[in-house]
């Protein structure tokens, strides 16, 4: 069985508006033949939707 190694890259924090160095990000998805750190907002807008839906209380940041 092959191992697999997580992709180091490149966030881009837009409060502080610097790019941070290149760290294997859990969260990352892949375009073309370079990998991206998912933004924080890509996760938490469907959550607080979901939520909103469903009416289920949970702490989201």
């Amino acid at each position: 069985m092959a191992r697999r190694t997580t992709a180091r890259v490149a966030r881009y924090d837009g409060a502080e508006r610097v790019t941070g160095p290149l760290l294997p990000h859990l969260l990352q998805r892949k375009f073309g033949l370079r990998h991206e750190a998912i933004d924080v907002n890509t996760v938490q807008n469907p959550l607080k939707n979901l939520r909103a839906r469903t009416g289920r209380h949970c702490y989201i940041p």
